[in-house]
């Protein structure tokens, strides 16, 4: 199978070191049978060596009916979630459910408003990108998608500052299991993997629908492949990345990770002043 650029979502390689057996050529001495002499010759014998093997992990940019198909797995698992009794994150801000006391009622209601902003938005940024499937958008519409993206992050950021106070019941919503199911789809139908400079292009993990490819998911962790172990982590980053912020191309999604890294940095030098002035 062939990917072209146009089609990649992101990219990135590494080497895996591999143990091949391989013929090579070792100059030995031997004694002339008939001159008696000792005299170098050229021998060819096999030898195990450790060799670096390229690998590349494609991540494919999402085709429209992929993308319908996602909304299609997210909403059926939304509601299977809700059947068995759990809220959403709209019912419990709506409902001003009691979250231990630490919201007031006035952040309740900011919490209420940031949910519908952050629906609002995503739904926004999907109706766009579904315009731009095989095309590039307009100038307008590109500049639209990315001052609604720079808005989502803003509102992200201030939903997670909420969440985090109370981790535990939002990690047990509806549309958070079911956000969770979704971006395992994505991974188990965007990712692909080419072995070696040649090699081809081939699908992560096989199969013709979720549950076959979800059985070689488990398979491949359990039996400690290489390739799996060494990228799934970035993987689940990107496509989490992807699927939370709206960005599409790699570029984007650079920005993303540097602006990460370098929060993370600060937060963490923070820390460290904090405790060193403690």
């Amino acid at each position: 199978m062939e990917i072209t650029k146009n089609k990649e979502l992101y990219s990135f390689s590494f080497d895996l070191e591999e143990e091949v057996v391989k013929e090579v050529e070792k100059k030995v001495k031997r004694k002339n049978k008939e001159t008696k002499k000792m005299e170098t010759v050229t021998q060819t014998v096999e030898e195990t060596v450790s060799e670096k093997v390229p690998v590349k992990i494609i991540i494919k940019k999402p085709s429209r009916t992929q993308l319908e198909d996602g909304d299609m797995f997210y909403s059926v698992w939304l509601n299977k979630f809700i059947k068995m009794g759990l809220l959403t994150r709209a019912m419990i801000a709506k409902q001003h459910v009691d979250l231990g006391g630490q919201l007031s009622d006035e952040e309740k209601k900011r919490y209420s408003e940031l949910v519908q902003k952050n629906y609002n938005k995503e739904q926004e940024i999907q109706r766009i990108k579904a315009l731009y499937i095989d095309s590039e958008p307009s100038d307008t519409d590109l500049e639209r998608m990315n001052r609604l993206v720079n808005e989502l992050a803003l509102v992200k950021r201030e939903l997670t500052d909420f969440e985090l106070l109370q981790s535990t019941v939002f990690d047990h919503t509806a549309d958070t299991k079911a956000r969770n199911k979704t971006l395992i789809w994505y991974i188990l139908n965007l990712t692909f993997f080419q072995r070696g400079e040649d090699g081809k292009v081939e699908p992560m993990f096989n199969g013709v629908d979720f549950e076959e490819k979800y059985e070689a998911y488990k398979d491949k962790e359990e039996d400690e492949d290489e390739i799996y172990l060494t990228s799934i982590d970035r993987i689940s980053s990107l496509v989490t990345l992807w699927y939370m912020s709206g960005v599409d191309t790699s570029a984007q999604l650079d920005e993303l990770l540097d602006e990460i890294s370098r929060q993370d940095l600060a937060e963490t030098e923070t820390e460290t002043e904090a405790e060193a002035v403690s």
